[in-house]
């Protein structure tokens, strides 16, 4: 009785969200679900205005698939917009907030959907941090991804091990509480004490370049921590053995992966920290794309040396050996019976530096294209914070690419239209409490200015 009940209360509640919609346009937002049961499914967000000018967001369902591809997840979509009577013709914005092993299959639907519906643009999800889009990206390179195994093993031990009731070692776990959270860090090479210092709005950011940055300012203490767990037996969760992750750190690969990676998460940051601040920096957050992308670029170029440098100089530091890159070693995955080995060059800069660095410079790309840069620059314009960024040209640009939605007739009359919106924006205290497209999306509908 109980699921005839919910299933009844679901059905009348979608039934509302698709009459909300109507014959209207609308984006969706697709994700990968995680549950207890390791399914593989996508859930379906709806991005549309209703009639009172509001940004409504909701979920439209969550759809099985039982093969991971583009065609088929493409099949699923279908099926449950039919399901609810909407079409992919009335589609004008797709976005995906999608995990590092699902990156392919989402590029490839992304790429079906535009085929079939040209106006149906890609936008970055910006309920995707992209420091978290760049580790994630980065654990695409098997090197990268077996450093942050090893990483979360570690600030997990850290965790645990201030909880443990062992007198002798809470001095020493006082100060490993802070490889989570600091904000008073010492210079250490070339990462400023500042370089994490931000509003409160900013920790998310913060997670994974906090604690890489942590872990090298407190490297002797973690490694001391470490000694101590393993020389009283402790171990934090089966398969974390202090042991195996001091091996790990007091290796020359982990470093070189660590001061690669804070590199990398370095040069996204300020974009990163714009980006969650939506509609209100989207023209800063324009104008940082490029820098990024020259600065990842000239780090590929003409900082190997230097990070080379930097990485023997911390090993030195610390008393971990470090090989020439003329050494030979076996080929990652591989036992060494089959005879395959490569030299520290072709591991560490072709197969680790050159590689990482490309996955996020395309990835980055991939997610502000052209054509995605062209829309954002457009919305900018009606940001009510920046009322004096206002332009005629560029708005009617967006009529250009939304040209199935209007005809000649529409775009001529469109100049004038727009040259009277902002005049009305600018003289009228109706807009004055504006502060975000949201806000002004329903003043318009109020005063019938849409």
């Amino acid at each position: 009785m109980q699921n005839i009940l919910v299933k009844s209360c679901a059905e009348m509640t979608i039934q509302t969200i698709v009459n909300e919609i109507g014959d209207g346009y609308f984006s969706v937002l697709i994700d990968t679900p995680h549950d207890t049961l390791m399914l593989d499914r996508i859930s379906v967000i709806v991005r549309f205005l209703n009639r009172q000018g509001q940004v409504i967001e909701r979920l439209l369902g969550v759809e099985h698939t039982s093969v991971d591809t583009g065609p088929l997840m493409k099949v699923s979509l279908d099926g449950l917009l039919a399901c609810h009577g909407l079409s992919i013709s009335k589609l004008r914005g797709q976005g995906y907030n999608v995990t590092s092993n699902m990156r392919e299959e989402f590029d490839e639907l992304k790429s079906i959907i535009l085929k079939e519906n040209p106006h149906a643009y890609y936008i970055h999800c910006f309920a995707s941090q992209l420091q978290l889009v760049v580790v994630s990206v980065a654990r695409n390179n098997k090197v990268v991804c077996g450093f942050f195994c090893y990483v979360d093993k570690i600030v997990k031990a850290m965790g645990d091990s201030c909880r443990a009731k062992d007198e002798m070692l809470q001095e020493q776990y006082g100060k490993i509480k802070k490889i989570v959270k600091s904000d008073t860090l010492p210079e250490i090479g070339m990462y400023p004490k500042n370089v994490l210092v931000g509003p409160a709005a900013h920790t998310r950011w913060g997670s994974y370049c906090t604690t890489l940055l942590n872990l090298l300012t407190m490297w002797d203490e973690v490694l001391d921590a470490l000694v101590n767990m393993y020389d009283n037996g402790i171990y934090p969760e089966q398969g974390s053995i202090p042991s195996d992750m001091i091996e790990q750190m007091e290796s020359f690969e982990f470093v070189f992966v660590l001061h690669l990676m804070m590199h990398v998460l370095i040069s996204t940051k300020d974009l990163s920290y714009l980006l969650e601040h939506k509609g209100k920096c989207i023209m800063n957050s324009l104008e940082l794309i490029a820098p990024v992308k020259n600065t990842l670029q000239d780090l590929k170029e003409n900082q190997w040396v230097d990070l080379l440098e930097e990485v023997k100089s911390f090993c030195v530091l610390k008393s971990i050996p470090v090989p020439s890159m003329d050494d030979r070693i076996p080929v990652r995955g591989y036992s060494r019976r089959r005879g395959l080995f490569v030299t520290c060059y072709q591991q560490y800069y072709v197969e680790t530096f050159t590689a990482l660095i490309d996955l996020v410079t395309c990835d980055i790309n991939n997610r502000f294209s052209k054509t995605s840069m062209d829309l954002l620059r457009c919305i900018a314009c009606f940001d009510p914070d920046g009322s004096s960024k206002f332009d005629n040209d560029v708005l009617l640009s967006l009529a250009d690419l939304y040209s199935a939605d209007f005809s000649m007739t529409d775009r001529e009359m469109l100049k004038e239209q727009l040259h009277m919106f902002i005049i009305s924006v600018r003289n009228t205290s109706d807009f004055s409490s504006c502060n975000d497209l949201a806000t002004l999306s329903l003043k318009m509908v109020q005063t019938e200015t849409h």
